[in-house]
């Protein structure tokens, strides 16, 4: 009999029945639920007995044998969608991988992965595949799960429980907030506002249209540790994302202060890096750049909340208004300063940070101290953070961070970087003008404006001097602009530059609607001229403001005080500027000249001059006084000193003056060319001395380094060469001693390339000891003299005669470091071993190793390349070729030289350049040191003491032509 459909407690009910016919794979929960319906209706399939008349059979797997095949089978099945599965989960990792810290969107890309993830995981499931799957992504699930729970308990309240999102809105509401922060640093950073110039023209241009990458190398090689000293000159010298690559490596040079003089771009580099971080265009300049976060604190408005509250940096940081208003979140930047996981999810990457602390200088000097010492504390706090500081040189030395070890100088810009700069301003003006419209046509009017200011840039020395300064340059073209062009005449120039600044100013404030600019311009003029009696250019407000008191209540009464006068001009004018925290100085000497002469010429106080004739702190100022005035007495009392510095100052002051009297001026002229005739040897050398100082003084200036001669040294210059040195170095030409008469304007000829380097070498020497040098004058660099080469020769193409090419003498002069005096004047008499003593020497000293006088393997590989380009250029120029560093690198590399060191191709290298005879090396005291020694005889490398004297007194090993081999892999590396 058939008994009822009863089920035992071991069996399965009718719910557990349609639990299992309907599996549900959409969560996994409803997976566990269909692994566990399979359970119960396994059991109950063992459990019935074999006498039982009911055979229900509702499990899929009791009548089939599962076997290998089974899984074989199953897999084929599922197996052409499993690559599509890993691939769609590949994808979506990698690309929210690269944009998760950008400002790009990528919720609905993550909800289609999501989306297409799903489909392909739920149709795995249908398939019947194992239950296997599907317990083990269950038990992962549980996992996080219980991670997660541990990390609640970390926390102190049921509050902050609550308030702990999940992986993905954590990351994803960090993903906003970053936007928000950046956003807002565009917004304040993106125009470009040159400190003590804040009107630039009628319109505000984009600080990334018309950024000049600015030239950074280290205030003193001391402070760089060893190992890094390659970057001192890396890229002649290096931009700040080479500092910034190098930040990765060495854990020094997470910390740098820049320093730099007023209106050197201190500020406005640290906003561009912000800009270019915020925008994420950093990897653009270089692809090596890190990715950072950029945080930029402006000391001077933060220092009485540092001073008062003692702040940790994430505070400090999020007191600051454009990050309060975007509501940050907690702990994000702390978080990301120590490079912490953030507590609520391990899946949320931190970044380094880029902190910046801008105008240590700007802060007040009892409070410097105190400022210093919390951002050293920070630095300390936060160390995998990059730190720049920026300050003026004294701001910084007066209060020095302990724990920055790298000191960097912004170097003036030299003449590609004054074009490039002029190039974008006039395109991006132009084009503001025409409210963003950009055609050929626009380009057009851009190149014509600037090529006319470039040129008058080129053609004017002081106007030169004066654009290597960016605040200054934007001061030129500003001018340039207004006016349409710059006047010819320094002092018209000058006039005009003090017109449009102190006059011309829209959006200007206070001072502008108090004061005209003749008025301003009358103060200015009285402080000026106090200061060149003074021998200087700072004051200091208190003395500035008791100086200007007087004439500043004659042109304003009581309606402006001395000391908002002062701050105004250097606010709004840009013609003072704020050297340190209350000194100030004009923006650059020129000005202070200008106006002094100025006042002069207005008060008749012409006596001032006379006496200061001999006097080179003012001779600028009589030149600029001559420019506007009657020369006549100045001239004459010059005539009548009959000295070197009096009677160039008497010619220069005849060509600028606005009228001399006919007799003065032909009785200088008959003064000077009759001295240059004379038979009076001392009159002669007198006359020859005053045009060889005014050649000088007008050499035209191609680049930051170098300023070329426009015509040949003439007979009576050379004979001043031969009467100081006493050397019997007559031309061919010549009869005797001395030039033929009538000749002592004419250029010098049949000199030889070896004599005419002597005549550098003296006119070297000469232009310091008289105190005569081009205006090329750079701190810890010096002056040299020598001639063109073949290449220069071509390049700046004068129209030689092809006689005077060959046997007359056209100058350059080039700065290099003070420290290769020594080596120039060797190499320029040709005194080979001297020199090559002497290259030893400062190779061991760049190295820091010259106590050692040795210079080690590993300092090879970081050898500065800027020295060994100069080393190498003045070897090649003084042999004409024969001698150098990259002569000898060439001639290895001619013969099968490698990288790797090759004992047989040492040997047929050292029998090439003379360094080894019938199989023995030589000893230094063997070498040849003249121009008949084998090509690239010299130098003799520094890899040893003192050249070869240690390397040749055995047979060399193999380590020890290994260095040799290094240090000219490091010459080729280094470009030559």
């Amino acid at each position: 009999m058939n008994q009822p459909l009863n089920p035992e407690p071991n069996q399965p009910s009718k719910q557990d029945i349609d639990i299992q016919q309907q599996v549900d794979t959409s969560t996994l929960d409803n997976g566990m639920q269909a692994i566990k319906g399979n359970k119960n209706f396994q059991n109950q399939s063992n459990n019935t007995s074999s006498g039982n008349n009911v055979n229900i059979s509702i499990n899929p797997y009791k009548e089939t044998e599962i076997t290998e095949s089974f899984f074989i089978k199953e897999f084929k099945r599922v197996l052409p969608l499993l690559p599509l599965f890993f691939l769609t989960a590949f994808l979506a990792i990698a690309i929210h991988e690269r944009f998760k810290n950008t400002n790009i969107d990528l919720t609905l890309l993550n909800q289609l992965f999501k989306w297409i993830i799903n489909i392909i995981w739920k149709w795995l499931l249908s398939q019947d595949l194992y239950f296997l799957i599907a317990l083990l992504i269950l038990l992962i699930d549980i996992i996080l799960k219980w991670k997660n729970h541990e990390r609640y308990k970390q926390l102190n309240t049921f509050q902050e429980a609550n308030a702990i999102k999940t992986p993905y809105s954590w990351e994803e509401e960090s993903r906003k907030f970053k936007k928000r922060y950046y956003d807002e640093l565009i917004y304040n950073c993106r125009d470009y506002r040159t400190q003590g110039l804040k009107t630039k023209g009628p319109f505000t241009l984009d600080l990334e249209k018309v950024f000049v990458a600015l030239r950074l190398a280290p205030e003193c090689v001391d402070r760089i540790p060893n190992g890094m000293i390659h970057l001192k000159y890396g890229s002649n010298p290096t931009e700040i994302w080479d500092w910034l690559i190098a930040s990765q490596e060495f854990h020094a040079f997470r910390s740098i202060a820049i320093i730099a003089p007023p209106g050197y771009g201190k500020t406005t580099l640290l906003e561009y890096l912000v800009l270019n971080y915020a925008n994420n265009t950093y990897f653009q300049h270089n692809a090596k750049a890190p990715e950072l976060i950029p945080i930029i604190l402006y000391l001077r408005e933060i220092q009485n909340s540092i001073i008062e509250e003692q702040p940790d940096l994430p505070t400090l940081i999020e007191q600051q208004e454009l990050v309060k208003k975007n509501q940050p979140l907690k702990s994000w930047f702390e978080d990301n300063l120590r490079l912490n996981i953030n507590l609520t999810t391990r899946n949320y990457k931190t970044q380094k940070c880029l902190v910046m602390f801008d105008g240590l200088d700007e802060v007040e000097l009892h409070q410097r101290q105190l400022i210093s010492r919390w951002v050293n504390k920070q630095i300390q706090e936060y160390p995998h953070a990059i730190f720049l500081l920026t300050s003026r040189p004294f701001g910084y030395r007066s209060a020095p961070v302990e724990n920055i070890k790298a000191i960097l100088e912004i170097h003036p810009f030299n003449s590609k970087q004054v074009q490039f700069f002029i190039q974008n301003w006039y395109l991006q003006n132009e084009i503001m003008s025409r409210h963003g419209q950009k055609d050929q046509g626009i380009q057009q009017n851009a190149n014509r404006k600037s090529d006319d200011l470039i040129e008058r840039i080129k053609n004017n020395s002081s106007l030169a001097a004066m654009a290597l300064n960016p605040l200054l340059l934007t001061m030129i073209a500003t001018v340039h602009c207004y006016r349409g062009a710059l006047p010819g005449r320094r002092v018209e120039l000058y006039a005009e530059i003090c017109d449009v600044m102190l006059g011309r100013r829209q959006d200007s404030k206070g001072i502008a609607d108090l004061l005209t600019s003749d008025q301003k311009k009358v103060v200015l003029q009285v402080l000026a001229l106090f200061l060149m009696n003074q021998n200087t250019r700072e004051f200091d407000l208190m003395l500035g403001s008791s100086v200007i008191q007087d004439v500043l209540s004659q042109v304003a009464g009581n309606k402006l005080s001395p000391e908002d006068f002062i701050k105004n001009v250097e606010d709004v004018c840009g013609l003072l500027v704020e050297k340190e925290k209350n000194i100030y100085e004009f923006a650059h000497k020129s000005f202070q000249e200008y106006l002094a002469a100025v006042q002069i010429k207005e008060s008749k106080q012409e006596h001032i001059l006379i006496n200061k004739l001999k006097d080179d702190w003012w001779h600028e100022t009589i030149r600029l006084y001559a420019a506007q005035t009657d020369a006549t007495n100045i001239i004459s009392t010059a005539l009548s000193n009959l000295d070197l510095m009096s009677l160039k100052l008497a010619l220069d002051c005849q060509e600028e003056s606005l009228k001399v009297a006919p007799i003065i001026r032909e009785r200088l002229i008959k003064t000077l060319d009759d001295g240059l005739e004379s038979s009076d040897i001392e009159i002669l050398k007198l006359a020859a001395q005053v045009k060889l100082a005014r050649r000088l003084g007008r050499l035209v200036r191609i680049d930051e380094k170098k300023q070329i001669d426009n015509s040949y040294i003439t007979c009576v210059e050379y004979q001043l060469f031969i009467e100081e040195t006493g050397n019997a170095l007559y031309p061919e030409n010549w009869h005797g001693n001395r030039f033929l008469p009538g000749d002592s304007q004419k250029p010098v000829n049949g000199i030889s390339w070896q004599i005419a380097n002597r005549f550098c070498a003296w006119l070297t020497t000469w232009s310091k000891t008289q105190n005569i040098n081009a205006q090329l004058n750079i701190k810890e660099f010096a002056n040299y003299y020598r001639l063109l080469t073949e290449y220069e020769k071509k390049q700046y193409d004068f129209n030689d005669d092809e006689t005077l090419s060959e046997t007359g003498i056209h100058i350059l002069n080039v700065v290099l470091p003070d420290k290769y005096t020594q080596l120039f004047y060797y190499l320029l008499n040709f005194e080979w071993k001297k020199a090559d003593e002497e290259t030893a020497r400062l190779i061991l000293q760049i190295s820091g190793q010259l106590e050692e006088k040795f210079l080690d393997t590993k300092y090879i590989k970081y050898f500065p390349c800027e020295d060994i380009r100069i080393i190498n250029d003045l070897w090649i120029y003084a042999s004409k070729g024969h001698f150098g560093f990259k002569v000898q690198k060439d001639i290895y590399k001619r013969l099968g030289g490698t990288n790797n060191y090759s004992q047989k191709i040492w040997e047929k290298f050292g029998e090439y350049i003379g360094w080894r005879k019938k199989t023995r090396w030589l000893y230094q005291n063997e070498l040849i040191y003249n121009m008949d020694a084998p090509e690239g005889h010299l130098p003799s490398y520094p890899i040893f003491p003192w050249g070869f004297s240690y390397l040749f007194h055995t047979t060399p090993t193999a380590r020890r032509l290994s260095d040799i081999t290094r240090f000219l892999s490091r010459i080729e590396n280094c470009g030559l």
